[in-house]
């Protein structure tokens, strides 16, 4: 249940959970509904009763944009793990694994990716290495298929290929959005929660509401240096003037205030000046766009490194997975928590040698250094608007790898640091070394 994205929205959905209610169906039926101002949550919750979960729709979209303007490529594999046509997140029974440890049951399947453990009904991701898995207890995996069953691997790890350092702390960013809408200031929240002390937010947008919000967020933040400007980013002149290549990230966001098919025309002319100004000066900074229709992602993806969300698709998508399997609600709500679990993209050089093949069991060794899950790896120079953007999600333990300079690793970590921030724990190193 995903209302539209009118001021009321919100009330006509407490209203049709009320008259579900009335109705006998909400004892029946497992509810999903979704809510865009996270004051109307309690009321929803109220509303819904225990058979409803009740997702904060533009708090869950903030938090995608953010994690993937800071990470490119995740909104690929958000995409490939919501959508039911690739990898998913299922439950398995443990099977011979009960009575082993989570942190050695990671490298033990060859077609599943272990990330978390369901004890007692509640589900966590990446536990403790030294978790005991129960007879009782099922398995959280990513698999290609509601049936795909775990089988064990023959695959080895070769610790000698493992390269696991320590890592700098995250650096200050800066960050560039053009544009606004009703999910901006819980954009700035999130960036503010993601970037560390001395990072720097610009907002540019002709948008009214822009000089109000702002400046009520800028009392509460903790980390970020927040500017605005009131200009028109649909001009060439306008960003030729903003510096585009001193900023780490540029983030452009969908136009709420008009029509769907009128807000994609105008992003799309601010992205096609901002590839154009990038390609000219060789900038690298990530570049995210929010896209309000999916059939217009299509027109501008085909060949370039860039990021494109369609909100409402996302959301959708989530709500969906929650409604099929209502378990995953608080393993998402973990993922898109910037203090819970969360899913980084880091070079393949802070796992193991590059040019060195490896096997994929490996990789997976040297992510648990850190107390992380790898679920997959990047490949680099594919253009991410190509079919997979080079992202490979839960590939067999016993696959051959050879990483080279750009390449990353896909891992599930704990949202409490920051990306690149510190060294693995020392426990752990010398366990993967023994």
């Amino acid at each position: 249940m995903l209302g539209s994205e009118d001021g009321d929205s919100d009330a006509r959905t407490v209203k049709t959970l009320l008259a579900l209610d009335a109705a006998g169906v909400r004892q029946e039926v497992q509810l999903v509904a979704g809510v865009r101002d996270p004051r109307n949550l309690a009321a929803a919750r109220l509303a819904g009763g225990a058979n409803t979960q009740v997702v904060d729709v533009d708090e869950i979209t903030a938090r995608i944009m953010v994690q993937t303007c800071l990470h490119a490529g995740l909104s690929t594999v958000y995409s490939d793990l919501l959508s039911f046509e690739g990898e998913e997140i299922y439950f398995r029974p443990p099977g011979e694994l009960a009575g082993s440890r989570f942190g050695d049951a990671l490298t033990a399947l060859e077609n599943c990716s272990l990330i978390g453990l369901e004890q007692d009904g509640k589900a966590v991701l990446n536990p403790a290495g030294e978790t005991p898995i129960g007879a009782g207890d099922r398995l959280v995996v990513i698999a290609d298929d509601h049936g795909t069953a775990p089988l064990p691997t023959s695959a080895g790890v070769d610790r000698d290929a493992i390269a696991v350092t320590g890592r700098d702390g995250p650096a200050a960013r800066r960050v560039l959005v053009l544009g606004w809408n009703d999910c901006g200031a819980a954009i700035v929240t999130e960036f503010d929660r993601y970037l560390p002390p001395g990072s720097q937010v610009t907002v540019v947008a002709d948008d009214p509401r822009v000089t109000s919000q702002v400046s009520s967020l800028s009392a509460r933040l903790g980390n970020l240096a927040l500017s605005y400007a009131t200009e028109d980013v649909t001009r060439r002149d306008t960003l030729d003037a903003l510096g585009l290549g001193s900023y780490d990230h540029v983030l452009i966001l969908a136009d709420d205030r008009v029509d769907a098919q009128v807000a994609d025309s105008r992003t799309l002319l601010t992205l096609l000046h901002v590839r154009d100004m990038r390609g000219d000066n060789g900038w690298r900074h990530s570049l995210v766009t929010e896209i309000a229709r999916d059939c217009d992602r299509r027109l501008v993806e085909v060949t370039e490194v860039d990021d494109f969300i369609v909100s409402s698709r996302i959301t959708s998508l989530l709500m969906i997975q929650i409604a099929e399997n209502p378990h995953r609600y608080g393993l998402f709500a973990d993922l898109f928590d910037a203090g819970g679990q969360e899913i980084y993209i880091r070079p393949a050089e802070d796992y193991v040698r590059l040019s060195a093949p490896v096997n994929y069991a490996t990789v997976v060794a040297a992510a648990r250094a850190y107390d992380e899950v790898a679920i997959g790896y990047r490949a680099a120079g594919a253009a991410l608007g190509a079919a997979g953007g080079g992202i490979v999600l839960n590939p067999p333990k016993s696959t051959d790898l050879t990483f080279r300079p750009g390449d990353a690793v896909i891992v599930l970590a704990d949202g409490a640091l920051r990306p690149g921030q510190g060294a693995p724990p020392a426990g752990a190193r010398r366990a993967e070394h023994a």
